[in-house]
């Protein structure tokens, strides 16, 4: 969803993430600048996660110092000059995927039976489809620029 979106659903991630991270810890957490943030916070969220995960026998696959920093490299590499910002863009959600595993086995060790999202909702396919429609205006940009400019 991530990359099908321009990485709108990994800014909705990080804000769902956030607001879970506050419910299950009482703190009063702004979730949505921590969002905004996330490439600076990010590490903070995992953390969080890992650390929540221990209390239920889950562990992340890497440290949430290196998926946070990793995190924190491919955005900083997305400011990179066109086209080349590209290449780091579609790989941002990459950090996240250990994250993500690390959420579903805690909330099948807490909820066993409960429900799974496995497809696409109405409001996926939305998102998907002006994802589709941002990702052409993005590159028809990218390489108008770059051919105008030869």
């Amino acid at each position: 969803m991530s990359v099908a979106t321009v990485n709108l659903y990994g800014l909705y991630w990080f804000y769902q993430q956030w607001k879970a991270a506050s419910r299950v810890s009482g703190d009063k957490l702004n979730a949505p600048v921590r969002a905004f943030f996330a490439g600076l916070t990010s590490y903070f969220l995992f953390k969080r996660i890992e650390g929540f995960g221990a209390q239920h026998g889950v562990q992340l696959l890497l440290g949430p110092g290196q998926l946070g920093l990793y995190y924190f490299l491919l955005g900083a590499l997305c400011r990179l000059p066109d086209p080349y910002w590209l290449i780091p863009y579609f790989f941002l959600f990459l950090p996240l995927l250990p994250v993500q595993s690390a959420v579903n086995r805690i909330n099948q060790e807490l909820a066993p039976g409960s429900y799974r999202n496995g497809g696409l909702s109405g409001w996926n396919i939305f998102a998907v489809a002006l994802g589709v429609l941002l990702w052409s205006l993005m590159l028809a940009g990218v390489f108008m620029t770059k051919s105008g400019s030869d």
